[in-house]
This record gives structure tokens, C-alpha cells and sequence, in this order.
């Protein structure tokens, strides 16, 4: 039987040092719960904050590489690696999945093994509660300062 071919993709800020032995480690201990893989490539983006989606020069090679049929599964370490949008992660998976061939994505940190139009929509459903706990957390930051506020106005005043 023929191994299942897997390559990984992380993004680092602009900056760190990108630790390449550290993570084929990390890589291969993670894959060693499994039979018959093999790590093919670990495609690596350095980037600044906000970077442009055009900038990911390693994801494009990635997607390439894809569409070549080098690997079956990516490997991705948290949505955070694909994109900071929530939205452009998904754009991302699923164009990871599309044609020609497709490859199944797992997104280590949230546990999502996107390899169907149902994980796919399990991983839309992740991201609508990731939105709405980041919203609820600005939300909930913003009343605790106009509450400290409020009551700091409250006894200065004559």
C-alpha cells in the first residue's frame, strides 16, 4: 500500500525565527499516531502583521503543488496560520479541497479534519462561534471600561 502523502503549512510574524528542524519534529511526533505517512514538505510564510494575502508567496506554492498532486493531507497548526479573517481560512480549506486534486486539510489546534462537504460545514459552524466569541470579548472589554469609567465619574463628582 502506497503511503499517504503530507505536507504541512504554518505562517510566522516577520521577525521570529523560523525553526524548521523544531517543526519537522513537531510534524513527525504528531504523525507518528498514524500508519503508513510520510511528511513530503513543510511550506513556511514569514510575514508582518495584516500582510497581504498576495504576499504568501509559500502558500501559492503550496496551492501549486496541490494542484500537481505532491501530497493528500495538509497539515495546518491553528486557522491562525492560514489567515487572521475567519473568512479567508474558510476561502482557504476550501480551496485546499477543491479540483484537481482535492487534498483534506486538518486544522491541528481546533481538531477539524476537513476531508467533506459536511466537515466543511463543521468548520463553517466553528468559525461563526469564533466570530461571535471574539465579537462578545470586544463587546464585554468595551462595558467593563465605560463601567469602570462610570463609577470612577460617580465619585468625583460634588
Amino acid at each position: 500500500m502506497a503511503k499517504l502523502k503530507v505536507a504541512a503549512y504554518v505562517s510566522f510574524p516577520k521577525g521570529k525565527d523560523v525553526p524548521i528542524e523544531k517543526l519537522r519534529r513537531f510534524f513527525n511526533l504528531y504523525l507518528d499516531d498514524y500508519q503508513d505517512v510520510e511528511l513530503t514538505e513543510i511550506y513556511i510564510d514569514v510575514a508582518g502583521k495584516g500582510y497581504s494575502r498576495g504576499e504568501k508567496i509559500a502558500y501559492k506554492q503550496l496551492l501549486a503543488d496541490k494542484a500537481a498532486g505532491k501530497f493528500d493531507v495538509v497539515l495546518v497548526p491553528a486557522c491562525s496560520h492560514l489567515s487572521r479573517c475567519y473568512v479567508d481560512t474558510y476561502q482557504d480549506v476550501k480551496t485546499l479541497m477543491a479540483e484537481p486534486h482535492p487534498v483534506a486539510v486538518n486544522l491541528m489546534h481546533e481538531n477539524i479534519w476537513v476531508n467533506s462537504e459536511e466537515k466543511l460545514m463543521a468548520l463553517q459552524l466553528h468559525i461563526t462561534v469564533m466570530e461571535q466569541v471574539h465579537y462578545l470579548g470586544k463587546n464585554a472589554s468595551k462595558l467593563r471600561k465605560l463601567y469602570r469609567t462610570a463609577n470612577q465619574s460617580k465619585g468625583t463628582a460634588s
